[in-house]
């Protein structure tokens, strides 16, 4: 029956050419026969006539299904498609945030990794400090989060003895909540040094016992109940 729907199909596009035909004469001169335009319309008349028969038949209805069916498949497609996606990018995400937890829960503190490092690591943490600290010195006067790096002269990790900061003779203006601002900038700027070396470090890695130091002489240190507060000697 497939074969006789194409065939009703053919009935229109010949009925519509004919009847596009008689209707161009008939503008042209009113007086030629009218046949044309009666077959024509006929045509059209008997194939909507034909078209609604079949659609009313078994073979038209089981078509009609096939396509609703079709077109339904292809949106459970889609949506399935959809959703795989959906619980891809989950999985993902949840992998991810698996994977964060797992490097908090391995990563150390900032003494631990002072403890594992040997000499030749050390130096090379140095070495990055110095490198890390005439970068943002060169920023200071006009990035604010840098500021501190101007009243500072070297940054080290001193095996056993922890971490110092040599400051500038402008260091020793500032009253003891600035000076506090500066030295926790430098502790953070330390902190920091081990994610450029591929460290990991816990969700709350503390520091270590820092020493300031001014031409050569020690004008404070971190307290012992807190590595980030200190105390003034000079």
């Amino acid at each position: 029956m497939a074969g006789f729907l194409d065939f009703v199909f053919g009935i229109f596009s010949i009925a519509l050419f004919i009847f596009g035909i008689w209707w161009l004469i008939k503008r042209k001169n009113p007086d030629k026969p009218q046949w044309l335009g009666k077959a024509a319309l006929i045509s059209l008349i008997g194939a909507f006539v034909f078209y609604n028969l079949y659609s009313i038949t078994p073979e038209g209805k089981n078509k009609q299904s096939a396509e609703d069916r079709q077109e339904t498949q292809k949106k459970d497609k889609s949506t399935s498609k959809k959703k795989v996606k959906q619980e891809s990018q989950a999985k993902a995400e949840s992998k991810k945030q698996a994977d964060k937890k797992k490097l908090d829960s391995e990563g150390k503190t900032v003494i631990e990794l002072f403890d594992d490092m040997n000499d030749q690591e050390i130096s090379k943490y140095n070495a990055g400090l110095a490198k890390e600290l005439s970068s943002d010195q060169q920023d200071a006067e006009t990035v604010e989060a840098y500021a501190w790096s101007a009243f500072v002269d070297t940054t080290e990790y001193v095996k056993n003895r922890g971490f110092q900061v040599d400051v500038t003779s402008e260091f020793l203006t500032l009253n003891e909540k600035e000076r506090k601002s500066v030295i926790n900038s430098a502790q953070n700027f330390g902190t920091s040094e081990f994610l450029f070396m591929d460290k990991n470090l816990s969700e709350d890695p503390g520091f270590t016992n820092t020493n300031i130091y001014y031409n050569g002489n020690r004008i404070g240190h971190s307290k012992l109940t807190d590595e980030s507060d200190f105390k003034w000697t000079d």
